[in-house]
């Protein structure tokens, strides 16, 4: 059987730490195990338990959650991560104005949100973009 762990997106190592001596016992007992955490220090912590981390190459990601303004744009898109994943800033950036959410939902909107899916409809992400 195979299992895939997916985390919220956020900065803290703490959920895919308390999975992996679940995926553990897991892979002891013959089950295919990955990983699909967010936070890029996950990466080394899940490689050095033996396992993989398939993070999506949205371009989104691309850009910590702490540095969503112009010069924190700027500043992902002249990573090495970036230049290696999609040749150059000016693709990613091209890339990434066409994915931007381009419209907020105010017929969904409301007071709380319940889940990261609940605030990608409200803002936007249910646009074909």
């Amino acid at each position: 059987m195979r299992y895939l762990f997916t985390t919220l997106n956020g900065e803290g190592l703490g959920l895919p730490a308390r999975a992996l001596p679940v995926a553990s016992e897991l892979a002891r007992r013959d089950h295919k195990v990955a990983f699909c955490a967010f936070p890029r220090a996950a990466d080394e912590v899940i490689a050095e338990a033996g396992f993989e981390n398939l993070r999506p190459k949205h371009l989104l990601y691309y850009i910590p959650s702490r540095e969503a303004n112009l010069s924190g744009i700027i500043r992902a898109s002249r990573s090495k991560e970036v230049r290696q994943d999609f040749g150059g800033s000016l693709s990613f950036l091209s890339q990434l104005v066409r994915v931007i959410p381009c419209s907020m939902m105010p017929s969904r909107m409301t007071s709380e949100i319940w889940n990261l899916d609940q605030f990608h409809a409200m803002f936007g992400s249910l646009s074909a973009n």
